[in-house]
């Protein structure tokens, strides 16, 4: 007869169900909130126990989905991202599973069914370090075109106004000289603001000097600098009526304008 203990289960599957979650975190470009995670590794840790003393209902399929969509509601639910999080913890979860269940074979040892119990230390680091590489060679150049944060943003001025896409930049820290917020935007968004210019000059000063003259920009207009991978440049800025971001007021005060496409393929047209 095999003795199970409910300590020894609880902490083992609270350990592993941390780690799965830290991978779904690192591979989805997550918030690591480690309270959150902490509290789901250990509602996977009582499911463990609780499958072990009543496996005829805690083992349904229909259970042990909602368990696992609860554990990744617990740990990266609320961050937008929770469809990616979920699929991306279940993936994180049969591959582990499937490492540590090849692992056991090429030993010799039975898998068999059930939480985790009686698997050495060895072959579960092992298993884990094997899926999370694999895995993040899968999800990595995905995760970097689509898990970026995009928001809805429109720009009013002079009774126009656009409605474009913005890419959050963590990377970007342009400020006014006064401290004002500062988005950058393609000058092919902002076109409908300015349909008195055909064409945007190449020279940010000329621009800075043909908004100035438009009717109403007067003092409206500056230049700022700008430091770059490439090195210090300037860039023609306007301030702009009101900027909604996802519909509600933003602390955005300043449009700088490029004229290089920010995303190659379209997908946003500003930087905030």
């Amino acid at each position: 007869m095999r003795i199970i203990y409910a300590d020894s289960m609880f902490l083992l599957n609270f350990a592993v169900d941390y780690l799965l979650l830290l991978a779904t975190g690192r591979l989805c470009a997550l918030p690591l909130r480690r309270g959150r995670m902490a509290l789901a590794a250990a509602w996977g840790g009582i499911y463990a126990v609780a499958t072990a003393l009543r496996p005829e209902f805690f083992g349904l399929a229909a259970v042990k989905i909602f368990s696992g969509l609860l554990t990744a509601a617990i740990a990266h639910g609320g961050t937008g991202r929770f469809a990616r999080a979920a699929l991306c913890f279940f993936a994180v979860s049969a591959a582990f599973g499937g490492a540590v269940y090849a692992a056991l074979n090429l030993g010799g040892t039975e898998p068999g069914n059930g939480p985790l119990l009686g698997v050495s230390l060895r072959t579960l680091v092992l298993a884990f370090a094997l899926c999370y590489a694999l895995l993040s060679l899968v999800f990595r150049g995905a995760g970097r075109r689509g898990l970026r944060e995009t928001h809805s943003l429109e720009l009013s001025l002079r009774g126009r106004s656009v409605k474009l896409t913005a890419l959050r930049d963590t990377g970007k820290e342009l400020l006014d000289p006064s401290g004002f917020t500062v988005a950058v935007v393609e000058w092919e968004a902002l076109r409908p603001l300015f349909p008195e210019l055909s064409i945007c000059p190449a020279d940010p000063t000329e621009l800075f000097l043909r908004l100035s003259a438009l009717e109403g920009m007067a003092g409206r207009c500056r230049l700022l600098p700008c430091l770059t991978a490439a090195g210090t440049s300037l860039l023609a800025a306007f301030r702009s009526d009101g900027v909604l971001t996802d519909g509600a007021k933003s602390d955005i005060v300043f449009a700088a304008v490029t004229k290089t496409p920010l995303s190659p393929g379209g997908e946003y047209q500003a930087l905030i």
